[in-house]
């Protein structure tokens, strides 16, 4: 149904924050981790009541996500909040969060025990494909103020300019030292006023007059002159390197949490319970594989981040 399930339960324990004044309590990694298990077995087990609780919590809980978690994971949270308005809610919202989704991940493909070939769910799911190649549409005349010691992030990558998508929800985080100060649900590029500014227009004559400046006193010989080059550690090498680590050792404990499911399954008494326990194993047994793959390569990156020109590249194919 997803992909990525497993990067999300370690997250936290290194990336953490708080929730917004107008949420109950955080929506922790762990929380929406359980929600998007439950939300898969209970669509396989064609389990409306469960599907519709977990849903519930899901839509409710991601304008209260209280970790910087990767896009991917995003990306699987917008389709499971698009199921749950699909099946329970408003159309018109599935339509829109699927958007999100896709814009994370246009290549999804539902899986057949999940969704049927044909079926209405898919069928829209599918004609929305071409939506996700519109691009971000910027707030004219506006730039990015962001707070100072901190970045903002946008379904979990980087904002760099004010834009963004149209015709779909948004989850903004303002993040400080890794961990999430504030959360905010926004729909379309309704980025909010505290973090706009007015764009500055250089001046045309002030820029010609510092590009003379640069160039003042420059001869040709200055072309045979040595420059002695520092080598600059990338400023994302250690914080990738920890998170590397800290995600191989979530693998571990994610893979833990399998023998508690486990146990539940050897005691079960109901075919019900055997089938959500056997279910929920297997989840947290992919899960603990695809963390240590991710947290390897992670890990991997931040060694690499700086050894060649090209810099370390990390692939994400797994599947949830």
């Amino acid at each position: 149904m997803h992909r990525l399930l497993g990067i999300v339960l370690p997250v936290s324990a290194v990336i953490s924050g708080v929730a917004r004044a107008d949420c109950a309590k955080p929506y922790s990694s762990e929380a929406l981790g359980q929600d998007l298990a439950e939300m898969s077995s209970a669509l396989r087990a064609k389990d409306d009541a469960s599907l519709k609780s977990a849903g519930k919590r899901l839509d409710a809980g991601l304008g209260c996500i209280d970790a910087a978690l990767p896009a991917p994971v995003f990306a699987a949270a917008f389709r499971s909040a698009g199921l749950y308005h699909f099946r329970f809610g408003s159309r018109d919202r599935a339509t829109e969060w699927f958007r999100s989704g896709l814009e994370l991940d246009s290549s999804f493909e539902w899986d057949i025990a999940e969704v049927e070939p044909g079926a209405p769910l898919r069928q829209v799911f599918d004609s929305l494909r071409g939506d996700a190649e519109s691009g971000p549409i910027a707030l004219d005349g506006q730039e990015l103020a962001v707070p100072d010691g901190a970045e903002l992030v946008l379904d979990g990558r980087p904002l760099r300019d004010a834009a963004a998508t149209q015709g779909r929800p948004h989850v903004l985080q303002v993040v400080s030292g890794g961990a999430v100060s504030e959360t905010i649900l926004i729909e379309g590029n309704a980025i909010p006023d505290r973090f706009l500014a007015a764009a500055v227009v250089a001046d045309a004559s002030e820029e010609k007059k510092s590009r003379r400046d640069r160039n003042a006193g420059y001869t040709p010989t200055d072309d045979l002159s040595v420059v002695k080059v520092k080598r600059v550690r990338p400023a994302a090498k250690t914080p990738l390197m920890v998170s590397g680590a800290v995600l191989a050792l979530g693998a571990g404990g994610i893979y833990g949490a399998s023998y508690v499911t486990r146990s539940s399954f050897d005691s079960a008494t109901t075919s019900a319970d055997l089938s959500r326990y056997r279910s929920l194993t297997n989840t947290l047994v992919i899960a603990s594989a695809a963390t240590l793959t991710v947290g390897l390569s992670v890990e991997y990156a931040g060694i690499m981040l700086g050894a060649n020109p090209g810099g370390a590249r990390v692939g994400w194919q797994t599947r949830f």
